[in-house]
């Protein structure tokens, strides 16, 4: 059996969900290969004691950037845009990192990742 596309995208997880819906109306042939019997990829919902259970992806992370927010919202789900915890303390860790190391010469030295040449020294 032949197959000819002018696309294949593989797997139907958020990525080529996307990739889907961008082609949608493009005129395009698209194969779509997937190895389980279900879409979604690690994004699932299984029924275990009656109760819904989310495996796998359960939040949609970089709020402000993510094409899915626009497709939840459209959807009615709500967005949270609070930035998450980790997000607040890697850039409190980045901004104390700059007094220390990035300004102490000999701390420089460490060769700190957030450090810059300074003129003159």
């Amino acid at each position: 059996m032949a197959w000819e596309a002018d696309v294949v995208i593989i797997g139907t997880g958020a990525a080529g969900i996307g990739a889907m819906r961008g082609l949608a109306g493009s005129g395009m042939s698209v194969i779509v290969l997937e190895a389980l019997p279900r879409l979604g990829g690690r994004a699932w919902t299984r029924q275990a004691a009656g109760v819904a259970l989310d495996l796998g992806c359960g939040y949609l992370h970089s709020a402000e950037r993510n094409p899915w927010v626009s497709i939840a919202e459209a959807a009615g789900i709500e967005i949270d845009r609070t930035p998450p915890r980790l997000e607040q303390a890697a850039r409190e860790f980045r901004r104390s990192c700059r007094r220390a190391c990035c300004s102490t010469p000999s701390l420089r030295a460490l060769d700190c990742p957030h450090s810059r040449p300074r003129a003159g020294q």
